[in-house]
């Protein structure tokens, strides 16, 4: 059984997208509340002739991006497993242009058949990993009709 918090296991293609396009989407559906609630705040504050300070905004989202950068790395990881490849791969999640590089490897590269130094084959992926991984081709699909509609005056 396969464990989000675990570093341990290794994840395919399909469950890499899934597990990606999860923690995205659950990161934008936290700081978007958390970005409003803020941008409102300040708005009453000045109206008021007072000032607001996004001290506890800044901080809350910057603890945000610790957590899910974090299970960013252990999802990474998981995929470089599959790929039989080093955990210090994931440093170069860090490093700009390195990091296109990597993630567009670890989408695209097939992992080992059979069993590798990091453990047995992953699971066969569920429905619920099969719809996940559509959520961001869905996504992109639908901007990209509704930039067509737009463009073409018919929304």
């Amino acid at each position: 059984m396969l464990s989000f918090f675990s570093w341990n296991g290794r994840i395919g293609r399909l469950r890499y997208l899934a597990w990606r396009a999860w923690m995205v989407s659950l990161y934008l559906l936290i700081s978007f509340p958390i970005l409003l609630l803020a941008s409102g705040l300040s708005v009453l504050a000045s109206l008021g002739g007072e000032s607001f300070s996004f001290s506890p905004v800044f901080l809350g989202l910057t603890i945000q991006i610790i957590v899910f950068s974090y299970f960013a790395v252990v999802v990474d990881v998981k995929r470089l497993h599959d790929l039989n490849k080093s955990s210090w791969w994931v440093v170069l999640t860090f490093v700009p242009i390195a990091n296109i590089l990597l993630i567009t490897y670890l989408l695209f590269s097939s992992g080992s058949d059979d069993h590798n130094d990091y453990g047995a084959s992953p699971p066969e992926n569920s429905v619920g990993v099969h719809i996940l991984a559509w959520i961001p081709l869905a996504i992109v699909l639908i901007g990209i009709l509704i930039i067509i509609l737009y463009n073409t005056g018919l929304y």
